[in-house]
This record gives C-alpha cells, structure tokens and sequence, in this order.
C-alpha cells in the first residue's frame, strides 16, 4: 500500500500544481476520547505523528457527516479536522484514491504511515463538533526529523507479530472492513496477557470501530480492569468499552 501511495503521489501534486494550487484542504471527522482531545488541546504548536494509515476527504460536508453530532458522549468528542497542504514542500506521500476506494463518493485522499502535522488549534465549533486545524509538515525540517527517528526507532521495539496485526487492524479500518478489524482485534485480546502494552490501544480501536458503523450509542457498556505497567509500578486501570448497535435507516 505504502509503493502504491507513492507511486500516486507524485501524479496526484503535480496534477494540484497545473491548477495553480499552491496550497489547499483535505478534512477528516471522528470521534476522538477526552484525553486525545486533551492531548491535542495541550500541544498546540506541536507535532503529532499518526501511526497508520490516514484517511481524509475533499469533502468538508462528508467529514462533519463522519465526525457525528455529539453522539460518542460523555466518553467520546465528535472532532472536524482540517489539514492544511503546502504543495511546495517536501513530505510524506498522500494521494487521492477515490478510484480504488470502496467509496468512490468519498472522494478520499489517504496519508502514509507516520505522517506528521503541526496541531494549529483546537477550539469548540459548536455544541456538539469541536474543530481541529493541522498542517502538513515538511520532512526537512528539523524538528521533524527528530520526530521521523523517534517514530522509526518505535516500529523497531514493537516488531511483533502481535502489533503486526494491530497495525493490519488499522488499515482495515481506512478501508473500511470494520468486521475484518474487528476480528484481527478480537484474536489479539484472546491471545495477549492482560499486561501486554497494546491492550489499551486495542480496546481504544475497537471502540472506535464500534463508533465508526454506528449511528446511535448501543445498550451495553463493559469495564475491564487492565493491569498496565508504567515505569516501573503496576497500576490497575479501569477502561470502559462501549459497544454500539448499528441503526439501519
């Protein structure tokens, strides 16, 4: 997939280029946790790297439709993301492939694996949608490139087959094969130690596929007590999963 983006990547600038587009918007709608919303809130002029595949759109109106209206509360924030693109910089490869999407409608530019952007701002659009503005960094810059190595150097203490399939997981959610997801999440949390470092993230993904195919929250809600170690001390912490019935209208 990686070669694939690349290879588009280069067609797809220059095709921006020949409209004299120097500068422009994809979007993207989610539901994001508080404490990712807090994240994001605290390191505004920072740099955020995305550990997968990102999915966007050209469509303002279909990432508002994706982000949801507020329905993920009070565990979840409905989140409208903008990502602003210099096409005159060096970066990682994106390219639209609304051709060889499931969703040609969509209208879908994707982001390669470890992509980074600078968080502008984070501010409340309305009620129910909270706005995010990111740019697109270059790969020359120097603070990237810290970031680049940091990233690199993580991949390399988690080559396990275990996060293998959490990553796989991931790009089938980009693709939409949330049932797929589900099912490379489900063998890892039947075949992991409760200790093990990517059962929370496992749980958080689950969550946000369940969010992903909803329209409505479901009736049940379920805790599990996750032991994590951190620096050193065990500590016991409570994770609340929510699991979503799907609305067919």
């Amino acid at each position: 997939l990686f070669n694939q983006l690349s290879q588009l990547h280069s067609d797809y600038v220059k095709t921006l280029k020949r409209s004299n587009e120097k500068n422009f918007s994809v979007y993207r709608g989610q539901q994001l946790s508080i404490a990712e919303l807090k994240k994001l809130q605290d390191n505004i002029g920072g740099l955020i790297s995305v550990m997968t595949f990102l999915s966007t759109t050209t469509s303002s109106s279909t990432a508002v439709d994706f982000a949801g209206d507020g329905y993920g509360r009070p565990y979840f924030e409905s989140i409208f993301m903008e990502i602003e693109i210099n096409l005159n910089v060096v970066t990682t490869p994106f390219a639209n492939i609304s051709k060889l999407s499931h969703l040609e409608t969509e209208n879908e530019v994707l982001f390669s694996v470890g992509t980074i952007f600078r968080i502008d701002c984070v501010e409340r659009h309305t009620s129910t949608l909270w706005y995010v503005k990111l740019t697109l960094c270059e790969e020359d810059n120097k603070e990237v490139k810290c970031l680049i190595d940091h990233f690199k150097s993580g991949i390399g203490q988690f080559r396990t087959t275990e996060h293998s399939f959490a990553i796989f997981g991931s790009i089938l959610c980009e693709m939409g094969e949330y049932e797929k997801a589900k099912q490379y999440y489900f063998i890892l949390l039947r075949e992991l130690e409760e200790n093990h470092p990517l059962i929370v993230s496992i749980y958080e993904s689950l969550a946000c596929v369940c969010a992903a195919q909803a329209d409505k929250w479901c009736v049940s809600t379920r805790e599990k007590y996750i032991p994590l170690v951190t620096t050193g001390e065990l500590i016991t912490k409570t994770f609340r999963v929510i699991f979503f019935a799907r609305d067919h209208r």
